[in-house]
């Protein structure tokens, strides 16, 4: 898995904001890491479609390039909640 600066998990994985956190980002003895393009992808997928989770972003591209997605995007501009 990916390592994540601090900056991108506030920004982009919108750690503790409930729904809107990226259901993909994982907490290790490293820091922050992104869980897309890993092993558990496909089971946090199927997780997060079954609703069994609170967090159910889904935020950016993931590796290598974290490009935000336009609905992350316009859920920050307008405070708006993710389901």
């Amino acid at each position: 898995m990916t390592n994540l600066s601090e900056e991108r998990v506030d920004a982009v994985c919108r750690v503790g904001q409930d729904e809107a956190t990226c259901a993909f980002l994982m907490f290790s003895s490293g820091g922050y890491e992104c869980a897309k393009g890993s092993a558990l992808e496909n089971t946090l997928r199927q997780i997060q479609e079954a609703g069994s989770m609170q967090s159910q972003g889904d935020n950016c591209s993931g590796p290598p390039t974290f490009e935000p997605t336009e609905d992350s995007h316009q859920l920050a501009v307008h405070g708006i909640s993710h389901h």
